[in-house]
């Protein structure tokens, strides 16, 4: 796997709808190769294009594809075997119809040298289509996930404060560190269970991993702000 390849295929194999994107062709290519031998095809769809594009680009997708009604795939269902015992073979179970989200839910940003610049282009990612989200309905408006890189300290509370002022910089509006960064190596699920909910307004921060002496892997998770989803642009 190279590229978006570790983050989209785990995610796929549990039934979530992926769209991947990454600059480099050779991850992308690496990335289909991957999603045939995976046999999880109908959940990703790879993209080869520049990222601050493609934020609104798989918004825009999504959107257009559930007002075609075009936003279906149909999964292969696991067919039973038939046993030593059995005479008759089982009918074969029909494909899984499964419909694409209207929204979108997450964005992972995994390219942590630059991903924290990327934030500016959530700017009216959504403008236009405040119905869709609560109060309106009880979808609530995207989460982001945004590695970065940064110092490293005892607790890593000055770290925590400086990304979530450079995440309130990017976005333009007023985002505060939650206080206190959780150290989440290793299994991509513990760090789904740290993350969890995170209140309006807010950054949390975990700790994913030394790089360097002096140097550490972060991750930044907030939701979209009303304010930044649906700005004017």
């Amino acid at each position: 796997m190279a590229g978006v390849g570790p983050f989209a295929l785990p995610a796929a194999k549990k039934g979530v709808f992926v769209w991947a994107n990454d600059l480099n062709p050779a991850s992308i290519a690496a990335l289909r190769d991957a999603t045939k031998l995976n046999k999880v095809e109908p959940y990703i769809r790879a993209f080869n294009t520049d990222g601050h594009k493609f934020i609104h680009q798989c918004a825009q997708d999504l959107l257009a594809l559930s007002r075609a009604g075009e936003n279906k795939v149909s999964v292969p269902s696991k067919q039973p075997r038939m046993s030593r015992s059995q005479k008759v073979r089982p009918e074969p179970i029909p494909p899984t119809v499964i419909e694409i989200p209207q929204t979108i839910s997450h964005f992972v940003m995994n390219l942590p040298a630059t991903a924290l610049t990327f934030l500016p282009a959530f700017r009216g990612l959504y403008a236009g289509h405040e119905e869709l989200f609560a109060p309106h309905t009880a979808t609530k408006l995207p989460m982001v996930h945004v590695h970065c890189f940064s110092t490293k300290s005892d607790d890593n509370v000055r770290e925590g404060i400086e990304i979530s002022g450079i995440v309130s910089k990017m976005l333009g509006v007023g985002m505060e560190f939650e206080g206190e960064v959780e150290k989440v190596e290793g299994d991509p699920r513990k760090r789904k269970e740290a993350v969890g909910e995170v209140a309006e307004g807010k950054v949390r921060v975990h700790d994913v991993r030394d790089v360097a002496p002096l140097k550490r892997m972060f991750c930044a998770s907030f939701r979209i702000p009303a304010e930044v989803a649906f700005a004017q642009v």
